[in-house]
């Protein structure tokens, strides 16, 4: 079956407002708890298992960032993936703060990934049915020839 251009509805393979605003938060959520992993860099701590703390930090924070960029792009996975690690990033921080704040170490960038993170949470989970919809909308049109590489 062969797609008419007339069908092809171009407002439904763009990503909405709250995509973006979820992209942007993941994104800024990222780059807060990858900064709070390199101010550690380089401390050490008693317990040897905090010591892991600064890399899963960076990992976690580079991890958030490059996941913000995919739900720019409303890949399909990222309705789930999202959620997830949204939730992950905002739970790490959360514990990281109380941590750190229980140490004696008071972090500006910590401070700031807390709701950030948990904003972008809170962002894919209304995000995800508008991610949904976009990404079966672009599969229908892939399936009927038209892949634009999304």
């Amino acid at each position: 079956m062969q797609l008419d251009p007339n069908d092809i509805d171009l407002e439904a393979m763009e990503p909405s407002t709250m995509v973006k605003a979820s992209a942007a938060l993941h994104a800024f959520a990222g780059l807060f708890v990858a900064l709070t992993g390199l101010q550690l860099v380089g401390t050490r701590f008693v317990e040897p298992m905090v010591n892991a703390a600064p890399m899963v930090l960076l990992l976690l924070g580079i991890t958030l960032v490059v996941l913000g960029a995919q739900v720019y792009r409303a890949k399909g996975w990222t309705a789930v993936g999202g959620v997830v690690l949204g939730g992950v990033g905002a739970l790490t921080a959360f514990l990281w703060l109380g941590f750190s704040f229980v140490g004696g170490i008071f972090s500006l960038m910590a401070l700031l990934a807390v709701p950030v993170a948990g904003l972008a949470f809170l962002a894919a989970l209304l995000a995800r049915k508008d991610i949904v919809r976009v990404a079966t909308y672009r599969q229908r049109l892939s399936d009927q020839g038209l892949d634009l590489g999304f």
